[in-house]
């Protein structure tokens, strides 16, 4: 849809915030990459079961009756085909970020405007930082 990979679960800060505050940083990585493993090894059911009502349009009864008779609600099949567009370890690409610039640069003429350089936009490295078990 977007053209390639795309990083849409992501946190952003400014710079001076990271370098001021790289344990908060970890912090939330570490929190990111923990519900991303949790994802990976979870069904759609077992994920929509623990979502804010909001996110099943406001309407957490039509999930839960479908549960009862056996019919999968359009909220968990979203989820299910949903699932494996995620990262399972926190990482992304150069080519994703690029994907993403593009995108921003298409309906923001802000970033349409601007010249960035996208491998100074984005890291790893938290990530890379992450333990093995939360």
């Amino acid at each position: 849809m977007f053209g390639g990979a795309y990083p849409a679960a992501v946190l952003y800060a400014p710079r001076s915030f990271v370098a001021e505050k790289p344990r908060t940083t970890q912090a939330l990585v570490n929190a990111f990459v923990r519900g991303l493993r949790w994802i990976a090894g979870r069904s759609a059911d077992e994920v929509a079961a623990v979502m804010p009502p909001d996110y099943a349009l406001g309407n957490k009864a039509i999930y839960v009756q479908s549960i009862k008779t056996g019919n999968k609600a359009i909220y968990v099949q979203s989820i299910k085909t949903s699932l494996p567009i995620y990262s399972r370890d926190g990482r992304f690409s150069a080519e994703a970020a690029e994907t993403a610039y593009a995108v921003l640069k298409a309906f923001d003429p802000d970033v349409g405007n601007a010249k960035l350089d996208v491998s100074a936009t984005y890291s790893n490295a938290f990530v890379e930082k992450v333990p093995a078990q939360p």
